[in-house]
């Protein structure tokens, strides 16, 4: 099922995932929205200039599971030119899917290294 993805260049459930976080996250920074606690989710530290969300505390472990969180670590993982809220919309798409693939690709060659000489090792052992 990878090889179709790879080849398709189609966004698996992970980076599906990391898409639709990022893309709700510039969008409620972008943009207010009529509700006042929707505005709040998202704050910029202030202490730097690369544009880096604080990610609230919490007391529980499941409170990571919670936007506010997931997207805060989200967005402070991709690159800077990523992070730019000046982007337009679609321009920041296109950045985010690029990134994603790029990363995959990174993440698949690796891999293909690992089982490559996982399987010398099983061949020269037996």
């Amino acid at each position: 099922m990878d090889d179709i993805l790879q080849s398709c260049d189609i966004l698996g459930v992970n980076e599906r995932y990391i898409y639709q976080t990022a893309s709700f996250v510039c969008k409620t920074l972008k943009f207010t929205s009529p509700v006042k606690e929707i505005n709040q989710f998202f704050v910029f530290n202030k202490r730097s200039r690369r544009q880096i969300l604080t990610i609230p505390t919490h007391r529980y472990k499941v409170g990571e599971n919670c936007i506010t969180y997931q997207g805060a670590k989200v967005w402070n993982s991709l690159p800077v030119g990523i992070r730019d809220i000046n982007l337009a919309h679609y321009e920041f798409d296109s950045k985010l899917i690029n990134w994603c693939l790029a990363n995959r690709k990174k993440v698949f060659v690796w891999l293909n290294h690992v089982l490559y000489l996982f399987a010398l090792i099983l061949t020269y052992c037996y």
